[in-house]
């Protein structure tokens, strides 16, 4: 059947539904319209035969809706039909594509289609609605719904938004696909997608696409869908905003900036580069970025949920080398990256729970972190710049070297330093239950310090600086040196406690007190080394062990070191009242040996006893 169809004024021309029984082809000559009105192909009932629609020669229809009808509601499943082209299509502003369709709509074999509007346009259960246009398009004008289980729109305007959605796209069928597509390479900084509306396709997926321009969504577009990916390289940005979208699965996406806002719990699977930056907000939900995936930021990442897994890789531009961006971790629950890739210069951000950042890393910078329990490990030279805080569970820092000029702040946890190079702290705060670890090289921890307990830490050379009564637990050895210095409060080396050094230990405190061992490498037998004890009041040592070459030391009170002793001499040792020393080898005095103003007692037993000058 053709004929020509032109209708001069407002109202509707429907084509009566055919009934044959073979399929029926209506081949449609030249369509115009001059004024608003309505064209509908297929009849108020459809076309009740498997019939179908041919578009074969131009159709200009200025502001004329064009309804294309081969399934009208009543005839549900009684015909598949498609409707095809062979001519371009042109709807003005003023009219509206739309359409009950059994089977497929094919308006993409015409790339000069020229369509400024899409209404309701649904079609079969598996049927797809493809559209080639060169004018921009709103999509669900109205507040109205496509629907199809493949729906791809290809848009070439050069005028943004090049598509706008409106309505609702709805991804029916098994496994949905919905493609948005703007090719035109000429938009620069103006939208090419504008989101306004809904995507809804949970089971499926929305494909992305725009050659220049950005991607916009308010906070009130809702995006619900299986998977959101890209396709191609964005120049401009992504900023998806809805605060109700519902994105379980981000594929690949590679733009000049991404943002997604989400309500729901998401996995990233592919590579998300977003440029200079990649912002996923997903409060009240979680965010895992999986083995093999990979998310990169130039300048910065952000990412934030109810709890935050890395098992993939997250970078500033190369997963192998330091960039020049940061990482900010936000979560409500947990952080665990245990077999992930965290490559930044500058990592920050907070946790409710704990957070485990024990994968493989490449970090510069440790600025502010919150977190029940903080870990790192880091192939690099770390500093931390910033206060990291463990909540009172335990903070570990593992890297190449470290160097702390900013606070760790962990009033009743556990700090553990742990360097294959040297631990710094000159310029830096730490506040800590506990203090352990260990460094290939020296530890210089002299900054201002809160430190009640010394655990173990091995170093090749150990300096410390504490303004707290600080009690000495585990195993101090500096190798060559150990200095362990508390101003005005008082040090303790409690019963199991250690310090040694082969060269020289020095302990400092407002009164000393030694109920375990120090010694100069060997606990039986004294070595060259030689021990300091310096107090501004009183030194005791009454069920200790001191084991070492020389001692010296001063005083503001009494001295009392009559425990299990092995001390080879005695240097210059002043004690203000009274000065008692009980020691189990032979003693040799080298310097001024002094109780100012009261008793001095050296007891060395059967040992021989030579007083020098």
């Amino acid at each position: 059947v053709a004929l020509p169809i032109s209708v001069a004024s407002a109202g509707t021309f429907s084509l009566a539904p055919f009934t044959a029984g073979n399929p029926t082809t209506f081949s449609q000559a030249p369509l115009s319209k001059v004024s608003a009105g309505t064209i509908e192909l297929g009849g108020i009932n459809g076309i009740a035969s498997a019939g179908s629609v041919l578009i074969d020669t131009a159709a200009s229809l200025g502001g004329t809706s064009l309804v294309l009808d081969t399934l009208a509601p009543n005839k549900v499943g009684a015909n598949t039909g498609n409707v095809t082209q062979t001519a371009a299509v042109t709807i003005g502003s003023g009219g509206t594509l739309g359409g009950t369709i059994g089977g497929s709509l094919f308006l993409d074999t015409i790339a000069a289609n020229s369509i400024a509007k899409i209404g309701s346009l649904n079609v079969g259960t598996s049927g797809t609605i493809a559209l080639k246009d060169t004018a921009a398009v709103t999509l669900g004008a109205g507040n109205t719904t496509l629907s199809g289980n493949v729906v791809t729109i290809e848009d070439s305007s050069a005028t943004g938004p090049a598509i706008s959605l409106a309505g609702t796209i709805s991804g029916i069928g098994t496994t949905p696909v919905i493609t948005l597509s703007s090719t035109d390479a000429t938009l620069g900084g103006f939208t090419a997608l504008q989101l306004d509306g809904k995507v809804s396709a949970s089971s499926g997926k929305l494909i992305l696409s725009a050659a220049s321009g950005n991607v916009a969504q308010p906070t009130t577009g809702v995006l619900t869908v299986g998977t959101l990916q890209g396709s191609g390289t964005f120049t401009g940005s992504v900023t998806l905003a809805g605060t109700a979208n519902a994105v379980s699965n981000l594929g690949a996406f590679t733009a000049g900036g991404f943002s997604l806002t989400n309500a729901a719990s998401l996995n990233v699977n592919g590579l998300l580069d977003g440029g200079t930056s990649v912002s996923i907000g997903n409060a009240g939900n979680a965010v895992n970025v999986a083995t093999g995936a990979e998310i990169r930021g130039t300048s910065s990442v952000s990412l934030s949920g109810s709890a935050i897994t890395i098992a993939g890789t997250v970078d500033d531009g190369n997963a192998a080398m330091i960039g020049a961006g940061s990482l900010t971790l936000t979560s409500t629950g947990t952080i665990g990256e245990s077999n992930g890739t965290v490559t930044v210069k500058t990592l920050t951000g907070s946790s409710t729970g704990a957070a485990d950042l024990t994968g493989t890393n490449l970090i510069s910078s440790l600025s502010t972190f919150t977190a029940s329990g903080f870990s790192l490990k880091d192939n690099s030279a770390l500093s931390v710049s910033g206060t990291v805080d463990g909540k009172g569970s335990a903070v570990l820092l593992q890297a190449s070297a470290i160097t702390i000029t900013g606070h760790v702040d962990d009033a009743n946890g556990t700090l553990t330093l742990t360097s294959s190079g040297t631990i710094d702290e000159s310029a830096g705060k730490i506040t800590v239950g506990t203090l352990t670890g260990s460094a290939t090289n020296a530890a210089t921890l002299t900054g201002t310090n809160t430190i009640s307990t010394l655990g173990t830490l091995k170093s090749s050379g150990f300096t410390l600086s504490d303004g707290r009564a600080l009690s000495v637990t585990g195993s101090i050895d500096g190798t060559a040196s150990a200095t362990i210095d508390t101003g005005a409060s008082t040090l303790t080396v409690a019963a199991g406690g250690i310090v040694k050094a082969t060269g020289s230990v020095l302990l400092k405190g407002g009164a000393i007190t030694i109920n375990g061992l120090v010694d100069d490498g060997n606990a039986a037998t004294a070595g060259t080394g030689t021990l300091t004890l310096t107090s501004t009041g009183t030194i005791g040592e009454s069920s200790g062990t001191i084991t070492i070459g020389t001692l010296t030391g001063t005083a503001s009170s009494d001295v009392t070191l009559t425990g299990t002793n092995t001390i080879g001499t005695l240097s210059a040792f002043t004690g203000t009242t009274l000065v008692s020393l009980t020691n189990s080898a032979n003693l040799t005095t080298t310097g001024l040996v002094k109780a100012s103003g009261g008793a001095l007692t050296l007891n060395v037993g059967a040992n021989t006893l030579t007083i020098g000058d």
